[in-house]
């Protein structure tokens, strides 16, 4: 028997053998979309344990960089760690050498924090950018001081090869040499501001110049000096030959040669002071003097000299250092 189709015959027997077959293609189809649909779901669950393990990994390091920069804080609040790093924000001209070693291994710790961030990116943990948000909030407060940014300078061939030194280098350059300095005094008129008084209340203070403290802060030098609260006003008595060498303070400050006459440098100048002659010396200059006759000077700082004040009895920094 035979059944026509289409004007062609085929067997009867064909027919239930093309069923299978069609059935066949499409149990292969189902399996074949369902091993499809596997492979993706386990691409997904391997996407899924890939960024959160990379999630685990960032806050990890994350939580070590946090310690790191904890332990370099800790360390630097230590006293005599306290009181190099705000002389070389002072006055880094009168760092002694031991003090010079100190301060570089305290740069180089610096620069750690910064590299370890570093090692983040190049895990692919963060990009460029979270680098340099993270040196340009950090930089001001490492680097925001002559010393610090001369040791950046001095240093640079050190970091021109690494992948940190392009992102840092037009930061820390920009950072203001006088950033910390500002930062610290507006720190400590902040902590003093709930303590002030109306200035209607206080009263004027009066003093007898010849009556101050007279103090031999250095051979043949005198001082004499009173503050308030905003500024320092200074009488000296200097014998001919007397030198003060050179320094440097954030203060503002204006010289009036009395009486004899001195040789001044102020950075690059010189400048010959006779009696009557009077100076404006700009904050964070370098300058020193040397008398070339008995003299008697007065000099005006603003804002106040709190160093004097907190080294009361010692004398300043130049007359200090051996």
């Amino acid at each position: 028997m035979s059944e026509v189709a289409g004007g062609e015959q085929k067997p009867l027997e064909d027919v239930p053998a093309e069923a299978d077959g069609r059935r066949l293609e499409r149990i292969n189809r189902w399996l074949t979309l369902a091993a499809n649909l596997g492979v993706l779901l386990g691409l997904i669950v391997l996407i899924i344990e890939v960024r959160q393990n990379a999630a685990l990994t960032r806050v990890s390091l994350e939580a070590e960089r946090a310690a790191a920069q904890a332990r370099y804080e800790m360390h630097m609040a230590d006293p005599a760690n306290s009181e190099v790093w705000m002389k070389a924000v002072y006055t880094p001209e009168a760092l002694t050498p031991t003090e010079l070693r100190v301060m570089d291994a305290n740069m180089v710790v610096a620069m750690m924090t910064l590299e370890h961030l570093m090692t983040m990116r190049d895990g692919g943990l963060v990009d460029d950018q979270r680098v340099a948000w993270h040196v340009e909030l950090n930089a001001p407060f490492y680097f925001g001081f002559a010393f610090g940014k001369n040791w950046w300078k001095e240093n640079a061939i050190g970091w021109q090869g690494s992948d940190l030194y392009p992102i840092a280098d037009p930061i820390v350059r920009n950072v203001d040499e006088t950033f910390l300095q500002q930062y610290y005094e507006s720190l400590k008129t902040t902590a003093a501001a709930p303590q002030t008084s109306d200035p209607g209340d206080k009263p004027a203070s009066k003093f007898t110049l010849l009556d101050l403290p007279r103090e031999a802060v250095a051979p043949g030098i005198v001082r004499q000096y009173v503050t308030g609260d905003e500024s320092t006003f200074s009488r000296w008595e200097v014998a001919a030959g007397g030198v003060v060498p050179m320094h440097g303070h954030y203060n503002e400050q204006v010289t009036l040669l009395l009486s004899g006459a001195a040789d001044v440098t102020s950075g690059d100048q010189r400048i010959a002071l006779t009696a009557g002659d009077m100076l404006v010396l700009p904050p964070n200059v370098p300058h020193g003097y040397t008398f070339t006759e008995d003299s008697v000077v007065i000099e005006f700082f603003a804002p106040r000299r709190q160093d004097w004040l907190d080294a009361a009895g010692a004398g300043p920094n130049w007359a200090r250092e051996p």
